[in-house]
């Protein structure tokens, strides 16, 4: 634009030196149709007439629209330049954001290698582990193996042993009294229910399960067959938990089971412990308490 001042002023100058040594010279007529079309805008301000002293110089048509056109093209680079500042901002702001983004995804890779060396460093030792107790893993299965194969040899063995024992025909220690495949002790000391079940069971037994009518004789008559024809503890109490009347092999007495109860006596919480008595009591059931010390029945 100051270019263009400067050319306007040096055309006035030589202008009015000129109409100074030769007089008004006539006017150029401008043909405008022959002018490049320029925008609608125009500056009159640059068509007016200026007046300098004595002198008034009028600007040439073609002068002024180019000074316009000047001015129009100057617009528009400094439009495109305000745009492509903006374009330039927006892209740098891209820029930063973008940077931001890789840091926080370098940051988040380093965190995912750290994971993964601590993973490998894991597997790297359980790999030792392995290798190292894989050999004693190895032989514990073998011993394994083995006690396994002797455990069902001897389980062959034992099977066949109470095959041919329950074949064969047995006795009774002692004293004892057979009855199927049981054998049937009346004791010579007396003892509390508990004591006698404890004593019966290091024999390999218990005190004595009376469910039918026929064990109740076998017993009947080993007592008065006996030199001790009293009562003895047998193999049934109630408990203190649930007071159900129960045999030591873990059966209950119902409605329908076998009992021979003296004149309908029953348990209760303090009288536990049945006994079955002897002659004097003709034979029969009745409760009594669990520390009283009797003569027992085991069967073996």
């Amino acid at each position: 634009m100051k270019n263009l001042i400067t050319l306007f002023d040096k055309y006035q100058i030589q202008q009015l030196s000129l109409k100074q040594s030769f007089g008004d010279f006539p006017k150029r007529n401008v043909n405008s149709t022959k002018l490049k079309k320029l925008p609608e805008f125009s500056d009159e301000r640059l068509l007016k007439t200026e007046k300098s002293g004595d002198c008034e110089c009028d600007i040439p048509s073609a002068i002024g629209q180019a000074i316009i056109q000047q001015q129009l093209r100057m617009d528009l680079v400094l439009s495109d330049q305000s745009t492509m500042l903006l374009e330039l901002k927006s892209r740098k702001e891209e820029n930063e954001f973008l940077a931001i983004e890789v840091r926080k995804l370098k940051e988040e890779r380093q965190q995912i290698l750290s994971v993964v060396s601590e993973y490998q460093h894991e597997v790297k030792k359980l790999l030792e582990w392995k290798n190292r107790d894989e050999p004693i893993i190895q032989e514990h299965q073998r011993r394994l193996d083995t006690q396994a194969n002797s455990i069902s040899s001897n389980a062959a063995v034992a099977h066949f042993t109470k095959h041919r024992l329950q074949k064969a025909r047995f006795r009774c220690a002692g004293h004892g009294k057979k009855k199927g495949s049981f054998c049937f002790n009346l004791s010579k000391d007396a003892r509390s229910w508990d004591a006698a079940e404890q004593r019966c069971k290091r024999q390999g037994g218990s005190l004595a399960v009376i469910k039918d009518e026929e064990t109740m004789l076998f017993i009947t008559n080993l007592i008065r067959g006996s030199s001790y024809d009293t009562s003895y503890w047998i193999g049934l109490s109630l408990e203190k938990e649930t007071e159900r009347l129960n045999w030591v092999d873990n059966t209950t007495i119902s409605e329908n089971s076998f009992q021979n109860w003296y004149e309908d006596l029953q348990p209760t919480r303090s009288e536990r412990c049945i006994q079955s008595a002897g002659s004097l009591w003709d034979y029969k059931w009745y409760p009594s308490k669990c520390d009283r010390e009797l003569r027992y029945i085991c069967q073996v």
